[in-house]
């Protein structure tokens, strides 16, 4: 969770610096500093501001692929990025990215972490470059995935520490089940209790905070202008 939050911290400071600067300056800024951290060879940060990048882009209303044939490419890359296994030993083309990627350490897990950034943000151009990807994800199902993924993504490794390894626990050592087996079988306890807790979250939690962050936005955007 450390580069997580380093990566936040580093992203939210970013913002603010260059809270005054037109949109544009502030994408080219952010590409400068993502291809900073690559020449220190920290891509996990990189791939932070190669986020904030695709969401200047985004803002701006730039399409960065106009070609279907560079579209697919990138897409095919994304997927190949970010289905890099932490067990690079197992499959060729795994080994291939790790000795390519070797540059930047031995660390395995570190290297999964900034393929897989990588491949996200990849994507994510894709995405966005894409009509038709634009109009799939548009649908009502990926929007309410959309709005429940932040709480999503703060629950599911407690939960999978706590709930998760509990039930793994007992189907493998109290039940008797294979490894692949009482695996699927924690899943089917952990997925829909970490999807539970994140609606409740998103609805409970997270909107009346965002509520309260606009009011606040609004008492001292009026104050200010008196």
């Amino acid at each position: 969770m450390a580069v997580e939050f380093k990566g936040s911290l580093l992203v939210y400071l970013f913002l603010s610096a260059t809270n005054s600067f037109r949109f544009e300056p502030r994408r080219y800024a952010a590409l400068v500093v993502a291809l900073y951290f690559l020449i220190l060879k920290d891509p996990q940060i990189a791939a932070f501001f190669l986020g904030v990048w695709v969401a200047a882009c985004d803002i701006d209303h730039i399409r960065i692929c106009e070609s279907e044939v560079t579209l697919v490419a990138l897409t095919s890359l994304a997927f190949i990025l970010m289905s890099f296994p932490s067990a690079v030993e197992r499959t060729m083309w795994s080994r291939g990215l790790s000795q390519i990627v070797m540059i930047y350490g031995d660390d395995i897990s570190s290297k999964a972490i900034a393929s897989r950034g990588f491949g996200c943000t990849l994507l994510l151009t894709a995405i966005r470059s894409s009509p038709n990807l634009k109009a799939i994800l548009s649908q009502s199902a990926f929007v309410w995935l959309g709005k429940v993924s932040f709480c999503l993504y703060l629950l599911h490794v407690p939960l999978l520490f706590s709930i998760g390894i509990n039930a793994y626990t007992v189907f493998a050592g109290v039940w008797k089940f294979s490894e692949v087996a009482s695996w699927i079988m924690m899943a089917t306890v952990w997925i829909p209790i970490s999807v539970a807790m994140a609606i409740f979250m998103q609805k409970h939690i997270d909107q009346p905070a965002l509520k309260f962050s606009k009011s606040l936005e609004t008492y001292f955007g009026d104050t200010e202008e008196e």
